[in-house]
């Protein structure tokens, strides 16, 4: 009987510390791009691990979506993004560069913390509300068939430089975030939004090909 009771408590133990471990693997705070974030933080990173750090980011945001539309309970949704701001909070004050990437991804990552975390106090007060549940689908526009998806990203890499669109603290919103947006409000894919930037800086004729056509739209307006 000692035994027998030894292996029970050794099964016991065991199943908690895999209860637990899953637990922990599905804490919003420790996913992988938290600690992709906390490795990269303060180093120069290759452009493999710059295209990693991207991609973990848009499954930061997918998942972040998707927890505030679950049937989680609503304090355990808040218990995680406040978790997790804390966290992307800390990861701000050891990063001494604030014009690096990584930079800009904490502060959009905390942007769109602060709005899902708002979302869910929304649906508190408001029980059953589905209409912050933004998708491609939903959006009323799409891309008119006289313009193409590179037209959008030469309108889009002078505004990122010119930094006309912020974040909800005034800084300036990345460039794959705005990228992101207005894909999903033209309802158009950009395979790679890097390389689709680096085309448009690199043609060697019509640079400004759309942002001359607006100019000249512009001063026609006028004279009308």
């Amino acid at each position: 009987m000692p035994k027998r009771n030894t292996l029970v408590n050794r099964n016991m133990e065991r199943d908690s510390v895999h209860q637990e471990t899953g637990r922990h693997r599905n804490r919003l705070d420790k996913c992988r791009f938290i600690h992709q974030l906390k490795t990269l933080i303060c180093t120069n990173f290759s452009p493999i691990e710059y295209k990693k750090l991207d991609a973990s980011y848009e499954r930061f945001l997918s998942r972040i979506k998707q927890m505030t539309e679950s049937e989680t309970a609503p304090i355990e949704i808040l218990r995680q993004y406040d978790r997790t701001t804390n966290v992307l909070h800390w990861l701000l004050t050891k990063n001494p560069n604030h014009t690096s990437e990584c930079y800009f991804y904490i502060r959009s990552s905390i942007a769109a913390l602060k709005f899902e975390r708002e979302a869910v106090l929304l649906q508190i007060e408001h029980p059953g509300i589905n209409t912050l549940r933004v998708s491609a689908q939903s959006s009323p526009f799409r891309l008119s068939n006289k313009y193409t998806p590179t037209d959008l990203i030469e309108i889009l890499t002078v505004l990122h430089d010119l930094e006309f669109f912020c974040l909800l603290d005034n800084a300036p919103a990345p460039y794959k975030s705005l990228v992101h947006h207005f894909e999903q409000l033209c309802g158009v894919k950009i395979k790679d939004p890097d390389n689709a930037r680096w085309a448009v800086l690199n043609r060697k004729t019509k640079l400004t090909h759309f942002v001359d056509m607006m100019r000249n739209t512009l001063i026609d307006l006028s004279r009308r």
